[in-house]
């Protein structure tokens, strides 16, 4: 059984939310969520179709000051039942980002003999979850709750600046032209890289030039 589905999680997990929001003002984790797209209309993937479920995607990024093994780290898409969608592994070094798709989750929940489900998240309001395993525990590494024109058709949502609370939409792909905060900034989603929101924008930009961006493939 994997270290993180154990019972007396949500003991745990609720104290660590009080400890999470009780941290003063410029205090954070080091490894937190940084950007998602839950409906996507891009070959993310690069597999050479679009799909529902293998092309969604979380990024999470390390903005602490040394190297985090992030095999101790996994993503949910819920708060109060917790269901492993993915374990990260490997080394991420300070400023560095990692990102996995739904193909990605999916097949390591086929290999962990966890369903294939993927990364399961909704279209509508929804949320994502970063689990840090601390020796028997399980603590709170950062949560994002989303609302649904937040994560419309190929519309991301991140974190700007990396060290800060403040989210926005990335929705260069599909334009929001609604009144809600965060609005529109016509950004572009970056799965892979920090988002400088504005060093890449969507203007003057065809689905052509777009696709050339990315490296993806025509499909």
């Amino acid at each position: 059984m994997l270290k993180s589905a154990r019972k007396g999680l949500y003991p745990f997990f609720y104290t660590s939310l009080l400890i999470l929001f009780s941290l003063p003002s410029g205090s954070f984790a080091d490894v937190v969520i940084t950007e998602l797209l839950a409906a996507p209309g891009t070959d993310w993937s690069g597999d050479g179709t679009i799909d529902w479920r293998d092309d969604e995607w979380v990024e999470i990024a390390n903005r602490g000051d040394s190297a985090v093994d992030l095999i101790d780290y996994w993503v949910s898409d819920e708060l109060d039942d917790s269901p492993i969608r993915y374990r990260f592994s490997g080394m991420l070094e300070p400023g560095e980002v990692a990102w996995v798709t739904g193909q990605e989750a999916r097949a390591w929940q086929l290999e962990m003999g966890l369903g294939g489900a993927g990364l399961s998240l909704r279209n509508t309001s929804g949320e994502v979850v970063l689990y840090h395993d601390i020796g028997d525990s399980v603590a709170l590494a950062d949560v994002i709750v989303y609302e649904t024109y937040q994560v419309d058709y190929e519309r991301a949502l991140g974190r700007h600046p990396l060290d800060s609370e403040n989210w926005m939409l990335f929705d260069g792909l599909n334009l929001y032209h609604g009144s809600q905060e965060p609005g529109s900034t016509g950004c572009l989603p970056s799965p892979g890289v920090i988002n400088d929101c504005g060093d890449v924008s969507s203007s003057g930009l065809d689905w052509g030039n777009l696709k050339g961006l990315y490296g993806l493939p025509d499909s």
